[in-house]
């Protein structure tokens, strides 16, 4: 529509450019019975009548512009927590003839835990034979009859396994992580049955020590 506008005043402007005497423009549009040129100008002009009009009910519609303003703050959060679930393998001294001399042997405990967390914490009790302690746990036949052996946290086997009280230290990973990485993580324990018990009654000695993750 602007465009069509537009034409129609450059029409009228060029058409009042070529009368003789422009000021008497008025003048031409009385002619429209009987001039051609004349109704053409008069069907110009009224073309503005429903243009305007259309503006009119255009501006009328339109929204009116906002005024003011006001903000607010939208808080955005999560919380992540920690799972793990912890799994303690089997340690199996074999079968031996006696406990005249140390027999060492290793196993592994593995934490799988979902986020990284420096306070997760692995810890040992001192299993299940009676008087045993983290230095000396015990192996217990079905006649009460032990075997004394320790757990270790170090292939050295000079730092006891236990739950970091008391000279018991906490295991660390292969990593040296002591918490939780949100991986799969592999912890070496290591087991020394100790030498020098004299002679034992046939049989199997066995403990139950419980690894217990804290997260």
């Amino acid at each position: 529509m602007p465009i069509a506008l537009a034409l129609v005043t450059i029409g009228l402007l060029s058409s009042l450019a070529h009368l003789g005497k422009p000021q008497r423009a008025w003048r031409a549009f009385s002619q429209w019975r009987t001039s051609w040129l004349s109704r053409e100008g008069v069907f110009a002009v009224a073309t503005y009548v429903p243009a305007f009009a259309l503006a009119a009910a255009l501006l009328s519609v339109a929204p009116a512009a906002l005024a003011a303003t006001d903000t607010s703050d939208m808080a955005v959060s999560i919380e992540i927590q920690n799972a793990c679930e912890i799994t303690a393998n089997p340690l199996d001294f074999g079968v031996q003839t006696g406990v005249d001399a140390a027999i060492d042997d290793a196993t592994t405990v593995e934490l799988d835990c979902s986020a990284i967390d420096s306070d997760v914490a692995i810890s040992f009790d001192v299993g299940a034979g009676s008087a045993a302690t983290f230095a000396s746990r015990k192996m217990t036949n079905a006649n009460g009859d032990t075997i004394d052996y320790s757990l270790f946290v170090d292939s050295a086997r000079t730092s006891p396994l236990g739950d970091g009280i008391d000279g018991a230290a906490l295991v660390t990973d292969r990593d040296g992580n002591s918490g939780s990485t949100g991986t799969v993580q592999t912890f070496d324990v290591y087991g020394r049955v100790f030498a020098s018990q004299g002679p034992k009654p046939v049989g199997s000695y066995t403990d139950t020590v419980v690894a217990t993750v804290e997260f």
